[in-house]
């Protein structure tokens, strides 16, 4: 399995040896990309670490950046030009690192799933192609919702839904109850200010300026009464089905959107 090209790997090779201003930039995207799906399934399958994916990841990016170079790119004194070697050797540093900090969480003892590396075990989503590494792909898929013509808080819906499950690693069931519990006492601007933030902490998502703030033009309107829709709350907005039913409908009208533009 490819988790990153090569051209990223010698991108990175020239940012860590050869570049005037040591840069870690790609170092941490290409662990993100390896890493995070695995991340994610340890801490879904650990009671202690559940929930803990980004703090894990946080120690990963830590110990590589410190141990990187002297722990593989030049161990041997030069240059190692090893991708798939230095592959296996990102998940050596983040079982390690997975187990110490599940220790330290109190675990007396590991679950070692019988799961692939980089691959996530059934049922468990961390993002909106799963085990789908096309972030291009991903990122138009935000503008295609983002472009929509549909009502505000639909779009709002998705995006809301598919940030946290990339940064959950929930499933589908589980990401819907989140976004009512996170949403269901936002008014609309809330909610994408909540986006905005949340996007920030994404390393492959990139939300198109321009975009956002035609969201935000759409909360300024008024209704017939003069209430301005990003003053709203999210629950006024529920059909009769209720409030999850609501959100996992407004997400498939969304997915079949993509659809259509994707193929």
């Amino acid at each position: 399995m490819a988790f990153f090209t090569q051209q990223e790997f010698h991108k990175m090779l020239f940012e860590l040896t050869q570049s005037d201003a040591v840069c870690y930039n790609t170092l941490i995207n290409i662990a993100e990309k390896t890493l995070y799906k695995s991340v994610c399934g340890w801490c879904n399958q650990t009671p202690v670490l559940k929930n803990c994916e980004e703090d894990l990841m946080q120690e990963i990016y830590i110990r590589l950046i410190k141990k990187c170079v002297t722990g593989f790119i030049m161990r041997d004194g030069v240059i190692n030009d090893d991708p798939e070697g230095f592959k296996n050797w990102l998940f050596t540093v983040a079982k390690n690192i997975r187990n110490d900090f599940a220790k330290k969480m109190g675990a007396k003892e590991l679950y070692e799933p019988n799961t692939p590396d980089g691959e996530l075990p059934e049922g468990v989503c961390v993002d909106t192609a799963e085990n789908d590494y096309d972030y291009d792909l991903l990122n138009r898929c935000f503008c295609i919702v983002l472009n929509s013509d549909s009502k505000v808080h639909i779009p709002l819906t998705w995006v809301t839904m598919m940030l946290v499950i990339a940064k959950g690693g929930l499933t589908r069931i589980e990401a819907t109850e989140s976004v009512v519990n996170i949403c269901d006492g936002m008014n609309l601007d809330q909610m994408l200010d909540f986006i905005t933030k949340q996007s920030e902490t994404i390393i492959w998502l990139n939300l198109n300026q321009c975009q956002l703030d035609d969201v935000r033009k759409k909360l300024d309107e008024k209704d017939s009464c003069g209430v301005r829709t990003g003053d709203k709350k999210y629950s006024d907005f529920y059909m009769k089905k209720g409030a999850k039913a609501s959100v996992s409908d407004w997400v498939n009208r969304m997915n079949s959107r993509i659809e259509k533009e994707v193929g």
